[in-house]
């Protein structure tokens, strides 16, 4: 162990709060703090996403941030719909 890594750990293991830990838990511990999706905000992705490509592009985006967090499916599809660069009207014949 090196690094960054070298120095937590060991600053983690004097701190007297982790005496006693299992390793699972300093396992976790040592997760959360180098993961670097931990500081992500789904919902502040969700909200300022919007259509810079392809229609089919912006799904692919959209379809992952929805399940990070939890939004009922009407918020979300309002997230969608205010996002779209261009909304194309389909009209039917009769």
């Amino acid at each position: 162990m090196d690094g960054k890594a070298f120095g937590w750990q060991q600053h983690y293991m004097q701190n007297t709060n982790n005496k006693g830990k299992y390793w699972q838990q300093i396992l976790q511990d040592a997760g959360s703090r180098f993961d670097s999706s931990a500081f992500d905000d789904p919902v502040a992705e969700l909200r300022t996403l919007k259509q810079e490509e392809t229609l089919l592009d912006y799904l692919q985006l959209y379809d992952t941030l929805p399940a990070k967090v939890a939004i009922t499916e009407e918020l979300a599809l309002s997230f969608f719909l205010s996002r779209l660069t261009r909304v194309r009207k389909i009209s039917k014949t009769l």
